[in-house]
């Protein structure tokens, strides 16, 4: 086995970015300054020109998930670039923002708050 040296990653790790947005004024904010023009902008972390798997959360709490790759690091943000972004990918983020900046958005959202139970009376 001397001489041998191992063969290089074909694939890079992806690492996972989150953009939450508890509000459907952000999301509006980040599609039309950001999403409807192939980028998002986020909270500072990562590095630049790193391979993400972005992951968008709104008010809905139903999330969107897609390639991009950070072209910005900043004490401020981070802005990332969606990588194969074209006009169907365009059409299914709006589909989201539609969903995301709908007056009942928060209230329709899933739950993970648990019921309280009630104790049947001992008989």
């Amino acid at each position: 086995m001397a001489g041998r040296s191992r063969k290089p990653r074909t694939s890079r790790i992806r690492r996972l970015a989150v953009i939450e947005m508890a509000t459907a004024e952000e999301v509006e904010a980040q599609w039309t300054q950001h999403l409807s023009h192939g980028g998002a902008y986020g909270p500072p972390g990562g590095r630049a020109q790193a391979p993400v798997s972005l992951l968008l959360v709104g008010p809905a709490a139903v999330p969107f998930e897609l390639p991009a790759k950070t072209v910005y690091c900043g004490a401020e943000g981070t802005g990332y670039e969606i990588t194969g972004f074209n006009a169907a990918l365009k059409q299914e983020l709006a589909a989201w923002v539609r969903v995301n900046t709908a007056p009942d958005a928060a209230e329709k959202a899933p739950t993970t708050k648990m019921l309280k139970l009630t104790r049947a009376p001992k008989e």
